[in-house]
């Protein structure tokens, strides 16, 4: 009776260690990020503070002094990328295909709002 306990226990860790071996791969949800810069138009000069947003998602940060961006931990896909700034004219890449690989660059150009 032991001898048919123990088996059982041995068979038993056997399955459920198998069990948990399986490809992690499969299951996990792979990511990408979106890096750039944003500078005026005219000048070409960096803009600072410019806030830059994912649509149809909550995510939304600002330009470092530099111009630049990073906007991490989305799904690949296609999307818009919005950038709003003060005395500029909002802007809107439209459909920006956001792949897997974590090398997707823009660059964005703003316009001053006229004041005619």
């Amino acid at each position: 009776m032991k001898k048919i306990i123990l088996v059982l226990s041995i068979v038993f860790l056997a399955v459920s260690m198998n069990a948990n071996s399986g490809d992690n791969d499969k299951t996990a949800v792979k990511t990408t990020q979106v890096k750039g810069k944003v500078v005026d138009v005219v000048t070409g000069e960096s803009l600072a503070g410019v806030q830059v947003k994912i649509s149809g998602t909550n995510q939304v940060v600002y330009t470092d002094f530099d111009g630049n961006f990073v906007i991490q931990n989305i799904q690949p896909g296609k999307y818009n990328i919005e950038t709003s700034y003060i005395s500029y004219q909002s802007n809107t890449l439209r459909e920006v295909n956001l792949t897997s690989i974590d090398n997707n660059t823009v660059k964005v150009e703003m316009q001053v709002v006229s004041t005619k």
